[in-house]
């Protein structure tokens, strides 16, 4: 009976080391739940075209004001998301206000690989730092 129930994972920032997210995997349909420890409400995927206009226009942005860790951050989502085209992405925000960026298969893979019930993100992989 355990198996239909799911599974519960707790996402923990990479940079801040904050658990910021809770994730409700559902067994039978491949589903997801996930939901905001910050906000407090439920965090749906967006579509992929989406996140890539906002990364190419922080990406703009940043190659002429940003630094070069805001370069760096955003060349990075940017070619995260031309490798995924057209899957559906999880914009997920810390309480630092670092942005990851996964799509939602590649999302599921590292909740199904997790070892525990936390999952640490990387923050050198499609992700945003805080602003300013």
């Amino acid at each position: 009976m355990l198996v239909l129930r799911g599974r519960d994972v707790e996402l923990v920032c990479g940079a801040c080391e904050a658990v910021f997210a809770g994730v409700h995997v559902r067994s039978l349909a491949r589903g997801m739940d996930v939901r905001s420890l910050v906000t407090f409400s439920a965090l749906l995927p967006r579509a992929g075209y989406s996140v890539n206009e906002e990364a190419r226009q922080r990406l703009a942005r940043a190659e002429v004001h940003g630094t070069r860790v805001e370069i760096e951050s955003a060349r990075g989502v940017v070619s995260y998301l031309r490798e995924c085209s057209g899957d559906i992405v999880y914009d997920l925000t810390c309480r630092c206000l670092r942005r990851y960026v996964r799509t939602s298969s590649e999302f599921f893979r590292e909740i199904g690989a997790a070892r525990g019930r936390w999952l640490t993100l990387s923050p050198g992989t499609a992700s945003w730092p805080p602003p300013g």
